[in-house]
């Protein structure tokens, strides 16, 4: 994809990211108490909570914060499922132009065809105020947000493809099994971007925030470290947080860089996106 045309459908995806984070805090608000099946990264030289995630976490693993400093994971207590992180530098995001970008938005929604792939590796995954549970067997809550993704999308003219595919269980396997949906769409479809879209499960302080004085959720990007395509990958969400925290500050909250390819080996253009708990 050259690099006009991924801009337009980064500053497309970048719109409807927040369009769902003012929706999806709806869910969240009302969430009950969730048990600690999540590990709790902290920072090693201050001892403060740097992070929560309930995917594992391996030594090697790295973090971007909402300010931009980047951490390894150095230590894991999977018994307590707590890891210690040290601080390696901050990172530079690319620079972006308020006014260039207010034009492109308006550029990217007359200007030829863009296409999205959607799909949901933890199929399950589901909200507990508005499904009942944070997980069901089946079609979970998680497939709402992909239905409003693409209606958000589609109102912008992209052309939007849902895998409705289920991958249960939710498992170790799971990744292996979208990964047969996640080729065919590629192939079928040729989409300018790939999206797999989970539900993450943890507290509710760690995405619910401010953003442009309304209550939202934060959005958490994901990234396959084990990966040819992480340079690719770490340019697009770097973009796309670049352009967030000078649209809509707080929106992406932070990215982590997890073991594992999460099926990102194969486009550059991917991403794992994490909408709300």
């Amino acid at each position: 994809m050259n690099k006009r045309k991924m801009n337009k459908v980064t500053i497309l995806i970048l719109l409807v990211i927040g369009f769902l984070s003012f929706s999806i805090s709806s869910y969240a608000e009302k969430q009950a108490e969730l048990q600690p099946d999540y590990y709790t990264v902290y920072d090693a030289k201050t001892n403060k909570v740097l992070f929560r995630t309930a995917m594992e976490v391996y030594k090697g693993d790295r973090y971007l914060s909402g300010d931009n400093k980047l951490y390894e994971v150095f230590k894991v207590n999977k018994n307590e499922n707590t890891a210690y992180a040290k601080y390696l530098q901050t990172e530079k995001l690319p620079d972006v132009n308020i006014e260039e970008i207010l034009q492109a938005m308006a550029v990217a929604e007359n200007t030829g065809e863009k296409r999205v792939a959607i799909y949901s590796t933890h199929s399950d995954e589901s909200y507990l105020p508005s499904d009942g549970a944070a997980s069901i067997n089946g079609h979970g809550g998680i497939y709402k947000v992909d239905a409003a993704l693409q209606k958000a999308l589609e109102a912008k003219g992209v052309t939007v493809k849902v895998d409705r595919t289920l991958y249960l269980p939710h498992d170790a396997m799971a990744y292996s099994r979208s990964r047969t949906g996640a080729v065919k769409l590629l192939k079928d479809f040729k989409p300018d971007l790939l999206l797999d879209v989970h539900r993450d499960a943890v507290p509710l302080e760690e995405y619910i925030r401010k953003i442009a004085g309304k209550n939202a959720t934060g959005v958490r990007i994901v990234l396959g470290r084990n990966n040819p395509n992480l340079k690719a990958n770490q340019q697009l969400a770097y973009r796309i947080k670049a352009i967030a925290d000078k649209t809509y500050p707080n929106m992406i909250k932070d990215i982590f860089f997890g073991k594992g390819d999460f099926n990102q080996d194969l486009t550059p253009n991917s991403l794992l996106l994490e909408f709300g708990t």
